[in-house]
C-alpha cells in the first residue's frame, strides 16, 4: 500500500492531464492547426473558396471553431470521467486504512502547488467530507 503521500500525488497526476492551461494549449494548438489545413484545403481546392471569399471565410472559421469545440467537450468529458474514478478511489484507499479523510486533506492542502493536480484533488477530498457524492 502506498504512503499517504505517493497517494495524492499518483490520484493528482492521473487528474493533471485535465488541467484547464493544458486544455487550453491543445485547443489553440487544434484551432491553429485546422485554420491551417482548412487554409492549405482551399488553396488546393479541396474547400469551394467560390464564387466569393466570404464563403469560404464561412466554412475556414465553421472548421476551426467546430474542431477546437470538438476537443474541449471531449476534454470536459474524460476529466468528468477522471474525478468520478478518482472519488471511490480515494474512498477504497481511506477503507484500506492508509489514512483518515481529514489528515488525507490536511496533507493535500500543505502540498497545494507541489504536485501536478493538487487543487482537483482537494476539491474531491472535500467533496468526500461533506459527504457529497463524487
Amino acid at each position: 500500500m502506498p504512503t499517504p503521500a505517493e497517494f495524492l500525488k499518483s490520484v493528482g497526476e492521473d487528474l493533471a492531464a485535465y488541467d484547464r492551461l493544458r486544455v487550453a494549449k491543445i485547443g489553440c494548438a487544434t484551432g491553429l492547426a485546422l485554420l491551417v489545413l482548412s487554409i492549405v484545403a482551399g488553396v488546393a481546392g479541396l474547400l469551394p473558396a467560390d464564387p466569393i471569399f466570404p464563403r469560404f471565410f464561412r466554412i475556414l472559421v465553421g472548421i476551426t471553431f467546430g474542431g477546437v469545440l470538438v476537443v474541449f467537450v471531449i476534454s470536459a468529458l474524460l476529466e468528468t470521467l477522471a474525478e468520478r474514478r478518482a472519488g471511490p478511489r480515494i474512498e477504497e484507499f481511506l477503507r484500506g486504512g492508509g489514512a483518515d479523510l481529514p489528515t488525507l486533506l490536511e496533507m493535500a492542502r500543505a502540498r497545494r502547488g507541489r504536485f501536478a493536480g493538487s487543487e482537483k484533488v482537494i476539491e474531491i477530498l472535500e467533496r468526500l467530507g461533506r459527504g457529497t457524492p463524487s
